[in-house]
């Protein structure tokens, strides 16, 4: 008998030390395949924008330029740290394997999952390609969702901590905004309001010092976005909200009556479908949860708010942040309760989600390991390689532009924005998007009678190539020197010199 309980003990450990190895196994290949899809990635406008912007500015400047960017200064200054030591674009994505390392430990030794869900979500595209690859602050949402996650298991031990991740997470982008708001919003209550008799001074003046800290963060996060209305001409920065919000709402509902009555059978029964699964979602998870219910319900409510009428677009990396916003709903509500027939719904929920997505993992990853974004890297190397350095580069496609730059930095080569002629780094967006100028290259050449200068493209209609969106000189004055030849996910690049 005793023999018998002792080998059942062995095998248990045994099949234990087999679980974390594979376990292990599964955490090196998925970093192991976000290093390799990394080195691939090219950089898109907005990553080059921060970028630059985090190298060409002092700390104090980095704030004064969110009044045209919209956002918080946080992921501007982590880029900083890095940036102003001298390292470059590529090996800044340093940033986002650190954070996608934590996140991976995180999600398999804390996650209230199966090993086997666990495994799924890490190899979904969210997390192993649209989070971790982009030198962007959506990784540090995700990680600080995470973070809190586990809090909440004992969140009376982290009375200052609560309101420092809070704080952390709004500053990450306002389209979280609202979570952060609903999640300490029921933290203060049930930690401060509803315990302040029971707690001692000590913990009730934490309390008080993580919610200064925490509404600070969220204060820091509206002004930078206020600013962005008031300075800032470009529509995704929120300039145009007053004057088109309500056309946008009249567009949005105009646009899904035609969808609805222009729609297959078989693809409106789907669309039917996937509602009636969220709602359902929704609603037994309030009953089964009422504090976690309200929490995604509104958070998810602000989140469409701002990405759909605000900015005016949804399909782009910030589509995948309702995924997050799920994993964090249903990792609190799986260990919060216990009647776990509900509980496993949300889980199931997440299980399906990543596995209906594995194609589309593999096809974003593949496209982007054997194409090109906007073959930036490729027209930097041949910039590199073959144009000596002090030469200008004439454009007036400055933002997409950037992302050449991004590869080029460190050399001598100086980039002049012909519509508000002036060099640049990076787009000043209350310059570079006024509709009421004329790009006229012909006219910045004259400026540079004995220097060499090229002009430089990056578009994604070829019917633009030959007149350069405004450019007015002949054929036979340009002379190509590069073109991309190959298939571009975005946009093709062009070198032109011009002749003197």
């Amino acid at each position: 008998m005793k023999d018998n309980i002792l080998e059942k003990i062995k095998k248990f450990q045994g099949n234990i030390k087999y679980n974390k190895f594979f376990t292990f196994l599964f955490f090196i290949i998925y970093l192991g395949l976000i290093i390799i899809v990394s080195s691939y990635h090219e950089a898109w406008e907005d990553e080059s924008q921060a970028w630059l912007i985090a190298r060409d500015l002092n700390f104090l400047d980095i704030i004064k330029q969110m009044r045209f960017e919209g956002h918080s200064f946080f992921w501007y200054y982590i880029l900083a740290i890095f940036v102003k030591t001298g390292i470059s674009y590529e090996f800044s994505k340093i940033i986002m394997i650190i954070i996608a390392m934590l996140t991976g430990i995180f999600i398999l030794k804390k996650a209230p999952y199966n090993n086997l869900v666990k495994i799924l979500i890490l190899f979904n595209s969210v997390f192993l390609y649209y989070l971790p690859v982009f030198l962007r602050p959506y990784a540090i949402s995700a990680l600080m969702l995470i973070i809190i996650s586990i809090m909440n298991e004992h969140p009376e031990k982290y009375p200052v901590l609560y309101g420092i991740v809070i704080a952390v997470l709004s500053n990450t982008h306002i389209i979280v905004l609202g979570i952060s708001f609903f999640i300490y919003l029921f933290f203060f209550k049930e930690q401060f309001l509803d315990k302040y008799n029971e707690n001692t001074k000590n913990q009730n003046i934490k309390l008080i010092l993580g919610a200064i800290i925490a509404l600070s963060g969220m204060l820091i996060v509206m002004m930078c976005a206020v600013a962005g209305y008031i300075f800032s001409i470009a529509a995704t920065h929120g300039s145009d909200v007053p004057e088109i919000l309500l056309l946008r709402f009249i567009n949005y509902f105009k646009e899904l009556f035609y969808i609805i009555i222009g729609i297959k059978l078989p693809d409106f029964v789907i669309f039917i479908g996937y509602l009636i699964i969220v709602v359902s979602i929704i609603v037994q998870s309030i009953k089964v949860s009422r504090k976690q219910g309200i929490i995604f319900l509104f958070s998810l409510i602000f989140y469409l708010f701002i990405q759909i009428f605000i900015f005016g677009i949804f399909t782009n990396q910030r589509s995948i942040l309702p995924f997050i916003f799920l994993l964090y709903f249903s990792w609190n509500i799986k260990r919060d309760c216990i009647n776990t027939k509900k509980i496993e719904i949300l889980e199931i929920v997440i299980f399906t989600i990543c596995v209906l997505s594995i194609p589309n993992t593999v096809k974003v990853i593949s496209d982007e390991i054997k194409y090109p974004y906007n073959d930036s890297k490729n027209i930097a190397k041949y910039i590199e390689e073959n144009i000596e350095e002090g030469s200008v580069f004439l454009t007036i496609n400055w933002d997409s532009i950037s992302s050449v730059e991004v590869y080029l930095s460190g050399k001598d080569y100086r980039f002049y924005d012909a519509t508000n002629n002036t060099y640049m780094t990076y787009a000043i967006w209350n310059k570079f998007l006024d509709k009421e100028k004329d790009s006229y290259i012909e006219d910045a050449i004259k400026n540079f009678e004995n220097e060499k200068i090229y002009i430089i493209n990056l578009i994604s209609n070829d019917s633009d190539i030959m007149d350069l969106n405004s450019f007015r000189k002949s054929k036979e004055e340009l002379e190509l020197l590069y073109s991309t030849n190959e298939k571009c996910l975005a946009r093709k690049a062009y070198l032109y010199k011009i002749k003197k």
